[in-house]
């Protein structure tokens, strides 16, 4: 995973490999998006590492709110809701807090 303080532009690349095949990940450099695929292959970095074949396909993409689907951020974060959509859930989850029923199994109404 990227860290929000680094500098420079992130670029997405397609990491391939014979034994795990094709995985595209965000990175700012090729050897850091190879060690971030066998991260995520959950493979032996000194085995798997040699064998793999780094391209770089241009600028990550921004994230997409997975409710709106609305672009938001930096390109190449890592993020689930835009802020918007994070405080209506947020919201949410404090009303159903709020609630003064019974919660236990067979007890709800």
């Amino acid at each position: 995973m990227i860290n929000k303080e680094t500098c420079g532009p992130v670029y997405r690349y397609e990491v391939r490999n014979p034994d795990y095949g094709v995985l595209e990940v965000n990175h700012l450099s090729m050897e850091g998006a190879i060690r971030e695929a066998v991260r995520q292959w959950g493979a032996d970095w000194r085995t798997t590492a040699c064998d793999c074949t780094a391209r770089k396909l241009g600028s990550a993409r921004k994230p997409r709110c997975r409710r709106c689907g609305r672009e938001f951020g930096r390109p190449g974060d890592y993020a689930a809701y835009c802020p918007d959509c994070e405080r209506v859930n947020e919201q949410r989850r404090k009303e159903r807090a709020a609630r003064k029923e019974d919660r236990r199994a067979g007890m709800r109404k």
